[in-house]
């Protein structure tokens, strides 16, 4: 129960699409229901969403540059009374009598520590505890491409970089990203075109505990009775923690647990980080045999590398320490790396029946080979107040986390699509092999088909456009 109370609450982000610059995105495209993501079968369960990045056209050198500053606030804060003091049905409380000489006067108890006692004096200083741990942040947003071409040429570079300064007062409350990117093709042969893109993220950043928790930033800032004023947050005199609970600390209580951490302290003495790079690219080659036939061929690698640090100050009030350690505090240190090998392989061929009845027929196959991996080690009881590293901790807990899972897939698809006049007809079906699935069930199909009849284009009145559209489909996740 240490380890975990230790362990938890933190949010870092939540996802590696954190790492795109929007400024890359050419269309993002959502693909809802299994009729429209079946052809991505085992891995469209949850939906699909595609985004192409930008390229380069034909043409003159284009140059542009986007700078962008905005300011964040706060919208809607809870209404704390700032009427009665600290206590509980109109009585100020009693403090809980201690041996401890840290205690100088005495530390408030969970049942004497409400904000219902008596009636505030007029006159009497109250403060804004729902609203004084936040401030204004602020968001800049650069980004520079550049992008051209010829009819057998086309290129694109960008650069961009991303601050934002978050709303919690202190310095470990921020993001930072810097990305670049570069994809280029070129036409060797009037019928053979190949291309490369590559792009690279590095993303860095500082995080507040938020959580429903004793060492939280709003448990404790919002429960804070209106005339205690949580500045400043540590002790002028000894440099110790002060909190509502627990107002005059003195030597000897530099690892005492303060019941509620005060809201400024949790801002600033824990720091928690997140470093991330990541380096995503591919090649793709794509040859019109005929004017009817053509294939194409991506080949794609993803990787991604983030480094996690979370740590917490002596008389933080996460918890005490496991038995047999000496000390409060710790450190959380670790990694995740995520590694993706995409292989993709088809061959469309384009028929055209007659001036009426069009359409096309795809066949595919798909490699992939992801591999995820993290490790965290967790040491309890910092033997001093800092430096912050796990050779500073008592103990070291275990078992330390180490987790590591590799999935390949094998996929093979089919689409035929018809345009017959206003009838558009679609088929297609996809098996996939995953390692993930049972030994007894190794590959799985995922059929789709829809028809769209389009019976009115244009015209006036009430119904202007008109279209009936049917489909069915089947989607998966894999285990």
């Amino acid at each position: 129960q240490s380890q975990l109370a230790l362990n938890g609450g933190t949010t870092f982000p939540p996802n590696r699409l954190l790492d795109i610059n929007p400024d890359d995105i050419a269309n993002v495209e959502v693909l809802k229901g299994a009729s429209s993501g079946a052809i991505y079968g085992s891995r469209a369960g949850q939906g699909v969403i595609l985004i192409t990045t930008k390229h380069g056209r034909p043409g003159q050198s284009r140059y542009s540059l986007r700078s962008s500053w905005s300011v964040d606030q706060h919208t809607q804060l809870p209404a704390l009374q700032r009427q009665y003091g600290l206590g509980n049905n109109g009585i100020s409380p009693a403090c809980v009598e201690s041996s401890d000489p840290a205690l100088l006067n005495c530390f408030l108890g969970f049942a004497n520590a409400g904000s219902w006692g008596p009636a505030i004096a007029a006159g009497t200083p109250t403060y804004d505890q729902a609203g004084d741990i936040f401030q204004n942040g602020y968001t800049t947003d650069n980004n520079l491409s550049v992008s051209g071409g010829s009819d057998r040429t086309e290129y694109f570079l960008s650069g961009g970089y991303n601050y934002n300064r978050g709303i919690v007062v202190g310095d470990n409350n921020h993001w930072r990203r810097i990305s670049v990117r570069a994809n280029g093709s070129q036409r060797l042969t009037d019928n053979l075109k190949v291309g490369a893109n590559i792009a690279y993220s590095n993303g860095s950043g500082g995080f507040v505990q938020s959580r429903n928790s004793t060492a939280g930033l709003l448990l404790g800032s919002w429960r804070t009775t209106p005339t205690f004023n949580n500045l400043p947050y540590l002790d002028p005199t000894f440099g110790l923690q002060r909190s509502y609970r627990f107002p005059n600390p003195g030597p000897g209580s530099e690892q005492t647990t303060r019941f509620y951490d005060n809201p400024f302290f949790t801002a600033n003495a824990n720091p928690t980080t997140s470093d991330v790079a990541r380096t995503f690219g591919g090649i793709t080659g794509e040859w019109a045999v005929t004017p009817w036939l053509k294939f194409n061929e991506n080949l794609g690698y993803d990787y991604s590398n983030n480094e996690v640090f979370q740590s917490w100050a002596w008389s933080n009030s996460n918890g005490a320490p496991p038995a047999g350690v000496i000390g409060v505090g710790g450190v959380n240190a670790g990694y995740i790396r995520n590694t993706q090998i995409d292989q993709s392989l088809s061959a469309t061929l384009s028929y055209s029946a007659s001036d009426a009845w069009k359409g096309t027929i795809t066949v595919g196959q798909n490699l992939n080979s992801q591999t995820s991996q993290s490790r965290q080690t967790l040491g309890a009881g910092l033997t001093t107040p800092t430096p912050f590293n796990l050779a500073n901790t008592a103990q070291l807990l275990l078992p330390a986390y180490d987790f590591y899972q590799k999935l390949h897939l094998e996929s093979y698809f089919a689409q035929a699509t018809a345009d017959i006049n206003d009838l558009h007809l679609t088929v297609a079906a996809r098996n996939d092999a995953a390692s993930s699935f049972g030994a007894s069930s190794r590959h799985n199909w995922y059929p789709k088909g829809s028809a769209a009849y389009v019976f009115k284009k244009e015209g006036t009145g009430l119904l202007t456009y008109g279209k009936l559209r049917m489909a069915y489909g089947q989607s998966g996740t894999q285990p």
